[in-house]
């Protein structure tokens, strides 16, 4: 195999990622647009391709604090079990030596 074709193939395929990757973001990026585009002229229902703040408008506010409220019991719940768990290894020293 001549060392040309060798390293053209290489070039290539060194140069096919990048292309791929911002062939697909693109992609993404017009399916986003396209889609948001279609349910703001009403040819799609709201809850087809829901956004985030639709999906936030379905909830109440006193549900979501009630939630928020939740998990901050439950994280302190956690918390609390876990010292108690550990707490024997914080205890106190016994001093068989005065310190100076």
């Amino acid at each position: 195999m001549p060392i040309g074709e060798f390293v053209m193939r290489e070039t290539l395929l060194g140069l096919a990622y990048p292309l791929i990757l911002s062939a697909s973001f693109v992609f993404a990026a017009v399916s986003c647009w396209w889609r948001r585009r279609q349910r703001r002229r009403g040819r799609l229902p709201g809850d087809v391709f829901p956004g985030f703040y639709g999906h936030r408008a379905r909830t109440s506010r006193e549900e979501r604090v009630e939630s928020w409220m939740r998990t901050a019991r439950e994280a302190d719940r956690i918390v609390l079990d876990e010292y108690e768990r550990i707490a024997p290894l914080y205890e106190e020293p016994t001093r068989s030596a005065p310190v100076n």
